[in-house]
């Protein structure tokens, strides 16, 4: 049997071990220098000590989108995009920054993922 993707459970390195999660319970992840805060849907955000482009490279699945050097955000999560305020939200209320260099990239991916796009 085939497994989905987005089922699909890594694991994580933290300071008490190794931790399993799955991919698709990842909103986002948000660069802290040398760390990076792995934010969960039903839980605590997780401070991990690699950088945002391993995670990257550990979890995308397809469903990622850097929005902004230092975010990279879960496209099952965004509710709603604001041009105007150059913004992502999500679904637990969460406001994302999307940097204007990325904006277009964003845009696109969305687009291309069938996402509603707010022109405000």
């Amino acid at each position: 049997m085939k497994k989905d993707k987005t089922s699909v459970e890594i694991c994580i390195p933290t300071n008490d071990g190794n931790q399993l999660e799955y991919i698709h319970n990842i909103t986002f992840c948000e660069a802290d220098g040398n760390c990076t805060w792995i934010n969960f849907q039903h839980r605590k955000p997780l401070l991990i000590t690699q950088g945002l482009s391993a995670i990257r490279k550990i979890i995308d699945n397809g469903n990622f989108i850097r929005c902004h050097k230092s975010i990279l955000a879960n496209i099952n999560y965004i509710e709603n995009v604001s041009y105007k305020e150059k913004a992502l939200f999500l679904v637990n209320g969460e406001k994302l920054d999307v940097s204007r260099r990325k904006m277009k990239k964003v845009k696109s991916f969305l687009l291309k993922n069938a996402m509603i796009i707010n022109r405000n």
